[in-house]
């Protein structure tokens, strides 16, 4: 189990020795990585390119919103490290074209973002039907009870590296807020862009709808925005 900061490279953290302890070119699926939303599914697999891709290492990443025909052709033709969200990844297992019997490590990344998204019994069923004999990897921002909870289902007596338990961020990133009346949010917001003048910035909303009507605002003030959230199709958010 471990604990760290974001953007500490808890990534490389277990890919690494993924790569040391895997054999590429294997006939199964020997490393099962699952993440919480699709982004970070092609992040982690942008990884596994970069760092594995002349090591001989096959992947293939596994996710909603898109065509499953280059999916099912790579899982055909068999790669060594699955990265993909559950959803996908379960409907590939129960239709038969995805198989977890040889895995040798699987790793459970950014763990609280997938019990707070409910992936839970989804996790359950996946981990259910790998080997009983591997090696499991929890990774996490934060550990909350409800994770040391699930980790006590999936592994035996765990290593836990915690690195900074009391801070969710590194010390480069500055952190403020501001308070104001809702009628305020947008003159707050725009003077906020105007000072600070960022060549890259994410505004998170509430909801799908806000972030719409946001977005809309601030392209008729002549800002370069997109919106970007679940209604999109896969191809337009990778396109954002």
């Amino acid at each position: 189990m471990g604990q760290a900061k974001t953007g500490t490279g808890k990534t490389a953290a277990f890919l690494i020795p993924i790569f040391e302890r895997l054999r590429p070119g294997a006939s199964n699926t020997q490393a099962l990585i699952l993440a919480p939303t699709r982004e970070l599914a092609l992040q982690i697999y942008g990884e596994i390119e970069r760092l594995g891709a002349s090591l001989g290492f096959s992947a293939c990443a596994l996710y909603g919103g898109v065509s499953y025909d280059p999916q099912i052709k790579a899982l055909s033709d068999g790669v060594d490290i699955i990265v993909g969200t559950p959803g996908r990844i379960m409907d590939h297992m129960r239709s038969h074209r995805l198989n977890l019997s040889s895995v040798k490590i699987a790793v459970l990344d950014e763990a609280d973002r997938m019990l707070d998204l409910g992936f839970r019994k989804d996790i359950e069923y996946i981990i259910k039907h790998c080997p009983v004999e591997r090696q499991t990897l929890l990774l996490s921002a934060t550990i909350p009870d409800d994770i040391q909870k699930l980790a006590r289902h999936f592994m035996q007596s765990p290593l836990k590296v915690w690195t900074s338990p009391g801070q969710l961020t590194v010390d480069s990133i500055e952190q403020s807020f501001l308070i104001c009346e809702r009628a305020n949010k947008l003159p707050t917001l725009l003077k906020v862009l105007d000072v600070e003048k960022p060549q890259l910035a994410i505004i998170f909303c509430a909801t799908k709808i806000g972030v719409k009507r946001l977005a809309e605002k601030l392209r008729r003030l002549g800002l370069n925005a997109q919106d970007i959230h679940g209604d999109l199709i896969q191809q337009k958010r990778e396109k954002i």
